[in-house]
């Protein structure tokens, strides 16, 4: 069964957008169709609206980084590096997703800036630790295939 993704209207919709962001892919169509969406009453539940966009972005990009991960690991365990590249492109691309809270329009400016600071540096983090572990097999095993996988980590942002 398919989740039917809709443009959020009032604080109960974004809760069950927050579900569907949280456990499935959502395609970049309908990411950006969330600059449309409203919360009468935002001024009310603040505090709580924010403590959930958090704790999907949390669980947004731990999903995604597990299965980057798995995938990774999986393309390492086969000798399938020619995939490295097209795995990191659709899993930073899936990355760039979390940042879904940019289109919504009705928070501050101030909110949204910290929240993408503490987003970012996370993914950064996550690209670097790769480097770090690819950079250790390659020392261990001395595969030139990885030295490019590496050279690649590094120009992607």
């Amino acid at each position: 069964m398919e989740t039917r993704f809709i443009i959020p209207q009032n604080y109960e919709q974004w809760l069950k957008t927050f579900g569907i962001l949280s456990s499935t892919t959502v395609p970049a169509d309908n990411i950006s169709e969330l600059s449309y969406g409203v919360c009468p009453g935002i001024e009310k539940v603040t505090f709580e609206f924010q403590e959930r966009l958090q704790e999907t972005t949390n669980l947004m990009l731990t999903r995604i980084t597990k299965r980057c991960t798995c995938a990774l690991n999986d393309s390492l365990e086969e000798g399938e590096f020619e995939n490295f590249d097209v795995i990191m492109k659709r899993y930073r691309g899936e990355m760039k997703k979390c940042r879904f809270y940019l289109y919504i329009n009705f928070l501050s400016e101030d909110y949204l800036q910290e929240l993408d600071n503490q987003v970012t540096k996370e993914i950064e983090r996550y690209w670097k630790e790769l480097k770090g572990y690819l950079t250790e097999i390659v020392e261990e095993t001395e595969d030139s295939r990885i030295y490019d996988i590496i050279y690649y980590l590094k120009r992607i942002k």
